[in-house]
């Protein structure tokens, strides 16, 4: 067992649904302090209720990730309430149509790029500002196995996520000797809203939940896994 969690601040962007939603959940099990950010400030509300009935510690700071003046108001607000900020989780993600490049609408591309790629810069610039001064800290972007591997009617997705590979990477260099430590993390094919979106074929029986990948962010997050800043890991698919 590495790092004790309790009382870590944990900020969980796209904790609204899907992977996001589990992995806010099992922070707060562990007794972090977490703060809970996305679009939809209902569905973060009712999860910031059932975290405190079971005596967690929450905070509800909705916010549209891609605004650069909102998400300094959110680190404005973090600061404010805990002082710092231990850990950022990003789970912001969209997928667009699946079609060949060419049937890409400019619209399409553009929401890939702002929320999957500017959406993850912005979240990761605040923790950052929060981070530094104690010089220490992780920050897990989740990535997908499209954004290392091409794949037919993926492209904005894929795109994005290669960005965002190189963004772990990038930062990795430019922080080495702060104590800050970046991590991409492809979950693999999950039970969510978005999988069954993409592969509509696709038994969701047959695919992980959403609880088994947030176990494997603790992991990460208590350093059990021993990975360098900058690395890029996949959840250990198989038997």
């Amino acid at each position: 067992m590495g790092m004790d969690l309790r009382n870590q601040v944990v900020w969980v962007a796209g904790a609204s649904q899907g992977i996001g939603r589990a992995t806010a959940r099992a922070f707060a099990a562990e007794n972090s302090e977490v703060v809970l950010t996305a679009r939809n400030e209902t569905i973060l509300r009712a999860m910031a209720h059932e975290f405190r009935e079971h005596g967690f510690k929450t905070a509800v700071l909705p916010a549209d990730l891609s605004k650069p003046e909102t998400m300094d108001r959110v680190g404005e607000q973090i600061e404010n309430l805990f002082g710092r900020l231990d850990v950022l989780v990003n789970c912001t993600g969209v997928l667009t149509s699946r079609v060949p490049m060419h049937r890409v609408t400019i619209d399409e591309w553009n929401e890939t790029m702002t929320v999957n790629l500017r959406g993850a810069f912005l979240c990761q610039r605040v923790a950052l500002r929060l981070m530094l001064p104690d010089r220490k800290g992780l920050v897990v972007h989740l990535s997908s196995g499209a954004g290392k591997r091409p794949a037919a009617n993926w492209g904005p997705y894929s795109i994005s996520k290669a960005g965002l590979e190189m963004l772990v990477k990038a930062s990795a260099e430019d922080y080495k000797d702060t104590g800050i430590r970046f991590i991409a993390f492809n979950p693999g094919p999950t039970r969510t809203a978005m999988r069954a979106k993409a592969c509509p074929n696709e038994n969701p029986d047959t695919l992980k939940p959403p609880e088994k990948v947030a176990e494997f962010i603790l992991q990460i997050a208590r350093g059990d896994l021993g990975l360098p800043s900058g690395a890029s890991v996949d959840y250990p698919e198989g038997p």
